[in-house]
């Protein structure tokens, strides 16, 4: 069965509907009154952060009654890039992130202290979208006229880890310490260009 127009146009305020008639049902019942909560989530933001950011809300609201959800959708609150923002919202940055290039350690480039951008001219790379700070490289390497070879492209820094770990490619990371932690893979700067982003 596929949905027709009339039914995708219904459904998110069949979802609203449902979700507050629930609210309205649990004021009649005994105990605490759950808070419900829809909040959006990056698919980039990794499982160890969503799982802290989760612990430290639990912690703040009683009750809380959480519903993930893509950022997209309707939601109390979401968690995004700063450039994903909307002018109807306040950005608060809550994680800073130091971004350099993740390297097999089995490769002779992981040997060297600092990464020139002619080093990354034609290596094995994994792509991993959305992500600011890659694009940012990209933009730069095009103007030397450097580019990766592309050997996969993906969403979530999970996946990309494991793909580095297995020396199916280079990458750009932000340095999350599980990972470093993990000492499956190297990190190394890259000459010249930052990649601080909150």
């Amino acid at each position: 069965m596929i949905p027709n127009a009339a039914a995708q146009k219904l459904y998110p305020y069949a979802k609203d509907i449902s979700g507050k008639s629930k609210t309205m049902l649990s004021l009649f019942k005994d105990g605490p009154t759950p808070v419900p909560v829809r909040l959006g989530i990056m698919r980039s933001l990794g499982a160890k952060r969503m799982s802290q950011l989760l612990t430290k809300l639990n912690d703040k609201i009683e009750n809380l009654e959480i519903t993930l959800v893509d950022p997209h959708e309707t939601c109390d609150a979401r968690v995004v890039l700063a450039q994903s923002v909307n002018t109807k919202a306040v950005f608060m940055p809550i994680f800073k992130d130091y971004y350099e290039l993740a390297l097999p350690k089995q490769w002779d480039i992981s040997q060297k202290n600092i990464i020139s951008s002619m080093d990354l001219d034609k290596l094995p790379f994994i792509n991993r979208n959305p992500c600011d700070a890659l694009d940012k490289l990209k933009l730069q390497l095009d103007m030397l006229d450097i580019q990766f070879q592309t050997r996969a492209n993906i969403r979530t820094i999970e996946y990309a880890w494991q793909l580095v770990s297995a020396a199916v490619g280079a990458a750009l990371f932000a340095k999350w310490q599980e990972i470093i932690d993990a000492d499956v893979i190297t990190f190394k700067p890259i000459q010249d260009i930052n990649f601080l982003k909150k």
